[in-house]
């Protein structure tokens, strides 16, 4: 007697595909935080929503800019869901947004700290160039770059400051 062949769900293929990807992503991550490439990172999963690491050994000022920056990217997650967020991170123009957010947050508790506004906002331009557009499709030079961190963080480059 042969028993009737069951069919699994594609959602549920799907699902256990992207739990997958998640856990591949948490031990790259986990790899390259203590001393590494990354200070900290919020990582976005459905149903769950955002999980956060960070690099035990950054000092107090640079843990706290940190966890200021990735606040930002937690509530992103929180809001948007994980779908909508992976998808707005695909490309270069939605990651630059997300990203310039979470500096601007980052940014406001330096300049809260004495430091000079339109120098913050340089440094910003010059990390977004090299984090988000080797992450992403397509291509932003960097007077787009200025002019996406102006849109979405007013107020801290010098009106009419010139592009670096």
């Amino acid at each position: 007697m042969r028993l009737p062949k069951r069919s699994i769900p594609k959602w549920l293929v799907l699902l256990v595909l992207l739990a997958e990807v998640g856990l591949l992503g948490v031990a790259v991550v986990s790899h390259k935080m203590e001393g590494g490439s990354y200070d900290g990172v919020t990582l976005c999963y459905p149903f769950r929503g955002p999980v956060q690491m960070f690099d035990s050994t950054l000092s107090d000022s640079a843990a706290m800019l940190t966890r200021t920056h990735e606040a930002v990217h937690a509530r992103q997650c929180r809001e948007m869901g994980a779908v909508a967020n992976f998808f707005t991170r695909v490309t270069t123009k939605g990651r630059l947004r997300l990203e310039s957010q979470a500096y601007c947050a980052q940014a406001m508790q330096e300049v809260s700290w004495g430091a000079k506004p339109s120098a913050v906002f340089d440094r910003i331009v010059e990390e977004l160039a090299e984090v988000a557009i080797g992450r992403s499709y397509g291509k932003v030079d960097a007077a787009g770059i200025r002019e996406i961190m102006t849109r979405e963080c007013p107020g801290l480059s010098a009106p009419g400051s010139p592009p670096a």
